[in-house]
């Protein structure tokens, strides 16, 4: 059998470029005989993560396996060799039908990003663990039978994680705003592509200009499982190497090179195969040599075809002759276990009876996924009901004894693993099934800290100098990268497939500006940019965690109680978001997308009240107060600075802008009220002022700075414009302040916990409602009405509190001011809002 081979790099066209390289590449084993049958998915995982991590060292000859152990490392250095031209953010790249992720992997130690497209769900799962975890556990058949051997496939020590990610699209059918990338790699995966024809003429689309295609392939279109009409060489005079000339040459050149690969294909441990191909590429145009088919160990077994053409099912079914307990791994990863059969579900105790560590090993993996998948959907409300059945109630899957006595073992990956499982198992089972496995592991750690006694340790400290430098130098990193990784993210935000990546990434987001992060908004100023893109991207088919995500990250800008409620002035980027969320909401759009109904609901329901996501309802009031709240402060800030000015050209024009700015926070306040009343039992004329306290009295934190947020929009106001009597209503502070009494059921000690914690900004709140109560004292009187001395008892019995507290230096700041001002309300209270008269 002849085998015609070429290997090859291929670089885009630029605009005023005439043309650019491509460099054809053939390795790959071929056998004397007809075209194997295709192997069920889980055969085809196990070779393929043989071919690719498995230890040849002791299985292969030597001479063959130094050969064959290049060939990744080759294709890396071509990759490299014809993007090391090209600016360090153009030098990303597309690993095509990326399988289990080898090549992705070691790409990533030479490029600054690698996106590896497989549609195979069951080889993208094995590169997903091996990318965040490093390795995996897989079985393959000893001699080709059911029997097989458990192995572990290990990442490179090498390689980089964190700049890999592995995407299930099909390449034949990416969009059209695909990213673009400074190399495309087709590794031997020509073939295996559902249209190879489809993707050759849409490759250019995806790499940069002076970029580059690197394409290696025996072409062994017998063995690919496509239809022949789908085949490059369909005519009995036309190879591939032409039809490829055909199909790149008016985006790409070719590139003379010579060649030699090889590459080994796993059968079974004892059986694999080999091909030696020859290829001469000189000025496009190739000679090509005979590819001679070996096999390494003299076996002529069939070889296993490249990965499917089309996207299988998600769920494989094994065969009889299947280990059961890998096919319970395979179901784990999924987080279902309906269609999986008992005989398979009654191999993991079993195995964790047996005495081989490896098939324990698999037995323990397999229960850890299942109870970390039954933690997930126990707190998204929906559970599978085998997977209820099998973890969280007394079931067969997670037995105590074997898990205790695997505890106990002197083996550190078992005995880390058992405590692993019996630990998410406290948290799934009832307190009755916890109590003896919580005192097992607590026995378990104090023997296992036994020995520690005798260790000598020495007091550390982190450097907190050399910790900022390295949050300069990511923050540098990320700067220069940022607006297209946002403009990227932006465009999956209503696409379902890629949530994951998009809440990682809004999380990262949020945690750079955060004001924990010790880092100022001039520091990280172009992390602020585009903020508006995510709230102009957002729709209604975005998915609920996306929004909460957003509004997170929003609330982490806008942060009113830690931050801009302390600060004299208002920074540009908080006030321009502040802007925009406000047209937003004076237009309806914020409110009426945002996707309350589709959101997580309580497991028992909520009397009187619609069924939806509370939490994320509370956010969005909170994110709405804080842009009030910061509006308004701007307005004053500008107001300060501008005083002279006013004073010499008049305070008219002030009083226009105060007009419309009342204006439009007034319509905001309108539409947020009948937003909230329109989902939950309000009655119609309960003002914002008292509903807010209700909806958040659950999170103080979000309640205490809401409160916060309508006291400085009041006072930001007041004396500078006349409000309506509804609008003056809805932001009255003393209205809050008095529903917050009875909500804590005017409990003096409540107030002081709230003090005392650094959770809230409770001590801020207090200090300037209390000012603000003496300024406008008559209406304070005038709202709480007869409740006025419950009101003030409660203030009394604080200061009483406060002082016995100072008295025996047990207050843990200076809390002098706030004990003044509660005094003087007493003072205004006994005198009928006059204030005691002093010396003369």
């Amino acid at each position: 059998m002849r085998t015609a081979a070429a290997l090859g790099c291929a670089t885009a066209l630029g605009t005023s470029a005439a043309a650019a390289a491509l460099l054809y590449a053939l390795y790959r084993w071929r056998r004397a005989g007809g075209g194997p049958a295709r192997p069920d998915p889980a055969t085809r995982v196990s070779r393929r993560l043989q071919a690719e991590y498995g230890d040849l060292s002791q299985l292969v000859p030597q001479p063959v396996l130094q050969a064959a152990a290049g060939f990744n490392a080759r294709l890396v250095e071509i990759c490299r060799l014809h993007t090391a031209d090209l600016p360090s953010y153009q030098r990303r790249v597309l690993d095509v039908l990326s399988g289990t992720g080898r090549v992705s992997l070691e790409l990533s130690a030479q490029f600054e990003q690698v996106v590896g497209v497989e549609p195979d769900r069951d080889l993208l799962q094995h590169a997903q663990q091996l990318r965040q975890f490093g390795h995996c556990v897989y079985s393959f058949s000893e001699e080709g039978g059911p029997a097989a051997q458990p192995l572990i496939a290990k990442a490179a020590a090498s390689t980089t994680g964190d700049r890999v990610e592995f995407w299930p699209e099909d390449p034949c059918r990416l969009p059209s705003d695909f990213s673009q990338f400074g190399c495309v790699l087709v590794a031997d995966t020509l073939t295996g592509l559902g249209s190879p024809v489809a993707f050759l003429t849409s490759v250019h689309r995806y790499i940069v200009p002076d970029g580059c295609l690197v394409i290696a392939s025996s072409y062994d279109w017998a063995n690919s499982g496509l239809d022949q009409r789908e085949w490059l060489c369909g005519a009995e005079d036309e190879s591939t190497f032409y039809a490829l000339q055909t199909l790149l040459e008016a985006h790409f050149d070719c590139v003379a090179a010579n060649e030699r690969l090889c590459r080994l294909q796993p059968l079974t441990l004892r059986t694999y195969t080999l091909s030696l191909p020859e290829v001469r590429c000189l000025s496009g145009v190739a000679s090509m040599t005979e590819s001679r088919s070996r096999m390494a160990s003299g076996s002529s077994r069939e070889f296993a075809p490249p990965p499917p053409s089309k996207r299988p099912r998600l769920l494989s079914e094994p065969g009889d002759g299947d280990d059961p307990l890998s096919a319970v791994y395979a179901r784990a990863l999924l987080g279902c276990l309906c269609d999986t059969e008992e005989a398979q579900l009654a191999a993991v105790p079993a195995a964790l009876d047996d005495g081989e560590p490896r098939r324990q090993l698999l037995a323990l993996s397999c229960v850890q996924l299942l109870q970390q998948a039954a933690q997930q959907q126990l707190q998204a409300g929906t559970m599978c009901e085998r997977l209820q059945e099998g973890v969280c109630s007394p079931a067969e899957l997670t037995p105590s004894e074997p898990l205790l006595a695997l505890l106990a073992r002197d083996s550190p990956l078992l005995s880390c693993a058992a405590g692993r499982c019996l630990t998410l198992s406290a948290l799934l089972v009832t307190p009755e099934r916890a109590q003896p496995v919580v005192e097992a592991l607590v026995a378990a750690v104090l023997d296992s800290e036994r020995p520690l006694e005798e260790c000598r340790a020495v007091s550390v400290a982190a450097d907190p100098e050399s910790l900022a430098e390295l949050k300069c130098a990511i923050t540098a990193q990320l700067e220069n990268r940022w607006i297209p990784i946002t403009q990227r993210f932006c465009r999956l935000l209503a696409r379902p497939e890629h949530e994951t990546e998009v809440l990682a990434f809004l999380r990262l987001w949020a945690t750079v500006i955060s004001v924990k992060n010790n880092m100022s908004i001039a520091e990280t100023k172009s992390l602020y940019a585009r903020l508006e893109w995510l709230l102009s991207s957002l729709g209604n088919d975005a998915s609920p965690h996306v929004w909460r995500a957003v509004l997170d990250l929003y609330s982490e800008v806008l942060c009113y109680g830690s931050t801009i409620a302390l600060q004299d002035c208002v920074a540009e980027e908080p006030a321009g978001l502040a802007h925009a969320l406000l047209r937003q909401a004076r237009t309806g759009r914020l409110l009426e997308l945002v996707p309350y109904e589709r959101g997580v609901r309580a497991f028992a329901g909520t009397d009187g009240e619609a069924a939806g996501d509370r939490p994320l309802l509370q956010k969005t009031v909170l994110l709405v107060l804080k842009a009030l709240a910061v509006t308004v402060k701007e307005t004053r800030c500008d107001s300060s600075s501008d005083a002279s000015a006013r004073s010499a050209g008049g305070s008219g024009s002030e009083e226009q802008d105060m007009v419309i700015i009342e204006r439009t926070l007034r319509e905001v306040v309108r539409r947020l009220d009948c937003w909230i009343k329109a989902r939950l039992d309000f009655h119609p004329e309960t003002p914002m002022s008292e509903w807010v306290v209700v909806l958040l009295c659950d999170q103080d934190d979000y309640l205490v700075e809401a409160m916060l947020c309508m006291l400085d929009l009041s006072n930001g106001l007041a004396g500078r414009v006349r409000l309506p009597q509804d609008f003056e209503r809805a932001i009255c502070p003393h209205r809050s302040f008095v529903q917050f009494l009875e909500t804590v059921r005017r409990d003096h000690d409540l107030l002081l916990d709230f003090l005392v914690s650094n959770e809230t900004c409770f001590l801020l709140y207090l200090l300037r409602y209390l000012k603000a109560a003496r300024r406008s004292w008559p209406r304070l009187v005038a709202v709480c009405g007869p409740r006025m001395e419950e009101v003030m008892a409660v203030l009394i019995r604080l200061r009483l509190s406060l002082e016995r507290l100072v008295a025996r230096d047990l207050f843990p700041y200076n809390v002098a001011p706030l004990l003044k001002l509660l005094e003087k309300c007493e003072e205004l209270h006994e005198h009928n809002g006059q204030p005691e008269p002093g010396p003369s």
